[in-house]
């Protein structure tokens, strides 16, 4: 028996509070559950993650207890969303995943300083 996809995200980032708010809007008839990195669920999900660990990256765990972080986790998450597959294909195109595994990489270390705090 599988579980709910889940999204671990930094609930004090602007930006990732407003992609939560679009994802729910946009998988309205699937079931994805988000969880903030502090909260405790978080961890016994991912006990071998600490706290700053979950800063660089959200992780996304699919209904298999598989988990993934960056650049995969939202490939992944997107594969679950309506019309979302077609979209993850696109970074499985050649050089396409290492363009958006940097850009992830260079957004999330600059997060706060491009789209401000919510905390």
């Amino acid at each position: 028996m599988g579980m709910i996809p889940t999204l671990i995200y930094d609930a004090h980032c602007q930006l990732c509070e407003s992609t939560k708010n679009w994802i729910r809007r946009w998988g309205k008839n699937r079931e994805i559950r988000f969880l903030h990195f502090e909260d405790p669920q978080a961890s016994a999900l991912q006990p071998d993650l600490y706290d700053i660990d979950y800063l660089d990256a959200i992780r996304f765990i699919d209904g298999e207890v598989r988990s993934w972080k960056g650049a995969d986790a939202v490939r992944h998450l997107l594969k679950i969303l309506p019309f979302g597959r077609p979209i993850a294909w696109i970074l499985l195109l050649p050089g396409m995943y290492q363009i958006a595994e940097k850009a992830y990489a260079w957004v999330a270390r600059n997060r706060y300083w491009l789209f401000g705090r919510t905390v």
